[in-house]
């Protein structure tokens, strides 16, 4: 499914962003870490589209500037607000995602709950990765996603056959390679049961290095033979 990524910088951008978001695109990532204060009222719901929610923290490639308390208080906000997922930082911690996993299961299970790691100097080792996604399943995450950096073309292999070894044991995963080198990754994850295919508008609006455009996107699934 591609992901749209949007990081609307106020609530009236969100707006906007979401209405002229046609095309492609079958979920949207609201990355909120570009808002002075993030916030999901007068956002959410949003009728007829997945929507992700996150806030994305400085550590992890991310804007966010306030407390760790605010980000989750928002977060919060969103599974009450209907959101299909909200993604926390694996890094943030156990405390933090049981938090977010009370709050789900008060409010009917309707969210899931993904857990993420980004690592943008290189990556991990075989058995590290493989480690990130059964502590994440571990925590209580119901998606794991993983996006490390390429600086090989081994680095895309490293992350497709973490993909199988997530399909192997029932864990559902989203996972690519970030960077001009991480780019097969993106291209093919889907043919290895990536849930996501995180995608930018249009040249320019990309939130991280290496990303396709919902159109590119679409068009890499139809050569390679699945429905993006």
């Amino acid at each position: 499914m591609i992901c749209l990524c949007l990081q609307p910088r106020s609530v009236s951008e969100a707006g906007r962003l979401l209405e002229s978001s046609t095309g492609p695109a079958c979920a949207v990532e609201l990355r909120l870490d570009g808002m002075e204060t993030p916030a999901v009222e007068g956002i959410l719901p949003v009728r007829g589209r997945t929507v992700i929610v996150t806030i994305r923290k400085r550590e992890e490639g991310g804007a966010f500037r306030g407390t760790e308390e605010e980000r989750l208080r928002v977060l919060a906000g969103a599974v009450r607000l209907g959101a299909d997922y909200v993604d926390l930082e694996l890094s943030a911690g156990e405390k933090a995602a049981g938090g977010l996993r009370e709050e789900i299961a008060m409010n009917g299970d309707r969210t899931k709950l993904i857990l993420s790691y980004h690592d943008f100097t290189g990556t991990p080792p075989q058995n590290a990765l493989r480690g990130i996604v059964l502590d994440a399943r571990r925590v209580g995450a119901d998606v794991v996603k993983v996006a490390v950096m390429a600086r090989s073309l081994e680095d895309n292999l490293a992350l497709l056959d973490l993909l199988r070894f997530g399909a192997a044991r029932g864990i559902p995963m989203a996972a690519h390679c970030m960077g001009e080198a991480g780019r097969l990754s993106r291209a093919a994850a889907p043919l290895f049961g990536s849930l996501f295919s995180y995608a930018a508008p249009s040249r320019g609006k990309e939130t991280a290095p290496g990303q396709f455009t919902a159109h590119e996107m679409t068009v890499l699934g139809r050569l390679l033979g699945y429905e993006p």
